[in-house]
């Protein structure tokens, strides 16, 4: 069995899923996700080609990168012309101008955040299309997380994000000579960005046959905020970090076996000379370590619990646009 699989439906690596990394786990983040019924978790998860309809939804459940989607979601939107508004709408529609992604149902809240932290503008989803699409309850999901996004940090995700629910129509575009190579070279990038990972995303297993359990890698959704959070102000950053981040708590019953350094599918968990070194922008929450750990030594906690609800900084200082630096 390879460790890695590439079609149209979501990666997979079958090394990160929690059931395989551990016989006892129970997670069905994925499971409860899909809604074709595509998702199978008998030892550990599988995805039925027939069944999947490329929603992605299960990606942005996944609490380790076990399924991911095959799509350099970060350069696509780095290399658009700054000039040009932020627009994502779905690959299957071809009169969907700006980006297209496989599935606006793959916007995770840490993509909802790098998205927000991109563009200080407003930035347009196009869901005209997904009304009558099979993967509209993905899509109503992702609206979701949007609101929820806005209700824990107060900050104006809703605003930020508009909804485009008229179907877009074909516009002749005319160039000039510089305009035109600018159109290709930029073409070519969003093509090449959809298929293949980027240096910085690449598997150094992918080309290996077999399961690796060794290999350890930040899964997507965990970069994504890393490199939003250096873009947005400190008090923003700190907000979004408190209610997307975790935190870990060990107990004096650690007794330095590291086995939860094996375990951990992302490398937030390093060993050390006595105990465990965490690392915060590598953890997901999948709290696997916690589960393994025979002492009960290890928590991994929010690190602002929802139940705190939303913050209550000045208001000025709250929406105050801008980047650091």
């Amino acid at each position: 069995m390879s460790d890695q699989e590439e079609t149209a439906s979501p990666r997979r690596t079958v090394s990160r899923c929690l059931r395989a990394r551990f016989n006892e786990n129970r997670c069905a983040r994925c499971l409860d996700e899909c809604v074709h019924g595509a998702i199978h978790l008998d030892g550990v998860v599988r995805i039925d080609g027939e069944r999947c309809r490329g929603c992605m939804a299960c990606t942005a459940a996944c609490p380790s990168g076990a399924l991911e989607v095959a799509h350099d979601f970060r350069r696509i939107v780095e290399q658009r012309p700054p000039t040009d508004a932020l627009i994502l709408g779905c690959t299957r529609h071809p009169l969907v101008p700006g980006i297209r992604v496989p599935c606006l149902g793959m916007l995770s809240e840490e993509h909802l955040v790098y998205l927000f932290a991109s563009c200080p503008e407003a930035i347009s989803l196009v869901t005209a299309p997904c009304v009558e699409c099979e993967n509209a309850s993905a899509v109503e999901r992702m609206k979701d997380r949007i609101l929820r996004l806005e209700r824990l940090t107060l900050l104006p995700f809703a605003d930020r994000f508009h909804f485009v629910t008229v179907r877009p129509e074909p516009a002749e575009r005319r160039y000039d000579r510089r305009s035109f190579f600018t159109a290709v070279k930029n073409k070519i990038v969003s093509q090449v960005a959809g298929t293949v990972a980027s240096d910085s995303e690449s598997d150094p297993e992918r080309a290996r046959t077999g399961v690796d359990y060794s290999s350890k890698r930040i899964p997507q959704r965990s970069r994504l905020l890393t490199a939003a959070l250096a873009r947005v102000t400190p008090d923003q950053a700190r907000i979004i970090g408190d209610v997307l981040r975790f935190r870990m708590e060990l107990s004096e019953s650690c007794d330095g076996c590291f086995g939860c350094v094996a375990v951990c599918p992302t490398g937030a968990l390093e060993s050390s000379s006595q105990a465990p070194r965490f690392n915060e922008a590598a953890c997901t929450g999948c709290d696997l370590c916690s589960e393994f750990c025979e002492n009960g030594a290890i928590r991994i906690h929010p690190n602002r619990p929802v139940a705190n609800g939303p913050y209550s900084l000045p208001h000025d200082r709250l929406f105050r646009e801008g980047r650091k630096g």
